[in-house]
């Protein structure tokens, strides 16, 4: 990535760090690891991140540092995103401590450790090596992490990577139960209006667990193109950002062809906010998903990325005619 400009920003606190990853990363990581280099001068030299999957870990993260040893990095920030334990403990405590072992390896060092569950303002982080040392994570669309995304030292994540941190989080198992959940499932139509709104509500306040009932109904809920067009209003305002991490965790939980809709969705907000990978990385989810939605052929006719993401915008507008 070249560019002429340079962004300077002092990040001073964890929770600002976390706050950051969405613009260093180029999207919002969930149950994953990131990394952040820093030179000899605590400057920033990129970030990197692989998913925390307990088979695999210990070989992506070492071929995450070691992209960052290769730029430069002397010094690693380690970041885990991903829910606590069920005894309450912090996960991947052992991964931590192994990937301080290889750092040191590599010649560099762990300057800090810190998890939270997701990267959501006001969400709980805490320190690995120092249990008294926690607190809340900064707002991830405060208006002074915007230039972020133009600094030329950040290092993307590749297509691969991004579209992993959109796959399925659980298995195909999960999924055939869940679908056959959803497809006899009978939901009150005024509960399914209410079901997206109310998921955004607890989102925003980083409240939000859905069990599979609420599952159930919201995969419903989106399903109907009523629904789902009311629900775009949520994309336009201040709850985007909760409004992404609902439609998030619906497209990494849900089976086909109930993630199409999510995907969809989430595809127009990445297009009207200019992020063209992500978008076409859920669009081809969407397709995958059900080939057949209407949507879905109308993209395939005309790409999402032929249209400017004010025009996109201004589109999403005329649907938004009521609350859902």
């Amino acid at each position: 990535m070249t560019s002429s400009s340079v962004y300077r920003l002092l990040l001073s606190t964890p929770g600002e760090m976390l706050a950051a990853l969405p613009l260093l990363l180029d999207h919002t990581p969930a149950d994953s690891f990131v990394f952040i280099g820093l030179d000899a001068q605590r400057g920033l030299v990129g970030a990197a991140r692989c998913d925390t999957d307990a088979s695999q870990a210990r070989e992506a993260v070492r071929g995450a540092l070691g992209t960052l040893m290769r730029e430069g990095a002397r010094a690693i920030l380690v970041f885990v995103i991903h829910p606590l334990r069920e005894d309450g403990e912090l996960p991947y405590r052992d991964t931590v401590g192994e990937t301080a072992e290889d750092v040191r390896a590599m010649g560099m060092q762990v300057v800090g450790a810190f998890w939270t569950p997701r990267v959501q303002h006001r969400a709980q982080w805490r320190n690995y090596f120092d249990p008294t040392d926690t607190g809340l994570v900064a707002d991830p669309y405060a208006a002074r992490f915007t230039g972020l995304s133009e600094t030329p030292t950040t290092l993307s994540a590749t297509r691969d990577e991004l579209a992993a941190s959109y796959g399925h989080a659980v298995g195909e198992p999960v999924l055939r139960v869940r679908k056959q959940r959803i497809e006899r499932t009978e939901t009150d139509p005024a509960l399914l209006r209410e079901a997206f709104g109310r998921a955004v509500g607890s989102a925003s306040k980083g409240q939000w667990s859905p069990g599979e009932v609420e599952l159930v109904a919201l995969a419903q809920a989106l399903a109907s193109k009523p629904i789902r067009d009311a629900a775009i209003r949520y994309l336009l305002d201040e709850r985007a950002g909760a409004a992404e991490l609902v439609l998030t965790y619906l497209v990494r939980h849900l089976p086909a062809p109930y993630r199409c809709s999510p995907a969809l969705l989430f595809m127009m907000l990445e297009a009207s906010q200019r992020s063209g990978p992500r978008a076409s990385i859920l669009f081809e989810i969407a397709r995958e998903s059900d080939p057949e939605n209407s949507l879905v052929q109308i993209f395939q006719q005309m790409p999402l990325n032929s249209f400017p993401p004010q025009v996109i915008s201004k589109m999403l507008s005329k649907l938004t005619k009521k609350e859902p």
